[in-house]
């Protein structure tokens, strides 16, 4: 029985620390801004390009935030975001709305 709780203690600890990219705060590239609001599994925040600024929301899968980008209520795209070993974070399009040109990748940093 001692053996099962520890077991299942180690499964909880490794699945927390798998959650535990920071989806928080400002994220700059050299071509956009994004600024985020974690709240447990749920992300939502904006995007800041060419311009134009769009609402993200979205979940969280492990590392990466999975998110509808939005121009007032209508889709423009859905991205995913994932921190990697080194504190960077890629974006990577996964769709786009025809009436819309979206970058399909982009690396971003953390920013004040």
């Amino acid at each position: 029985m001692k053996r099962i709780f520890l077991a299942l203690t180690f499964i909880f600890a490794f699945s927390v620390s798998i959650m535990a990219s920071d989806f928080n705060g400002k994220l700059k590239s050299g071509k956009a801004t994004i600024e985020l609001n974690q709240n447990d599994i749920y992300v939502k925040g904006n995007i800041m390009i060419g311009g134009e600024t769009y609402k993200l929301d979205g979940k969280i899968d492990q590392s990466t935030a999975h998110m509808v980008v939005l121009d007032g209520e209508k889709q423009v795209a859905n991205i995913q975001l994932t921190e990697n070993a080194n504190g960077q974070y890629e974006m990577k399009t996964v769709n786009t709305s025809s009436d819309y040109s979206f970058p399909k990748q982009l690396s971003f940093s953390k920013g004040e």
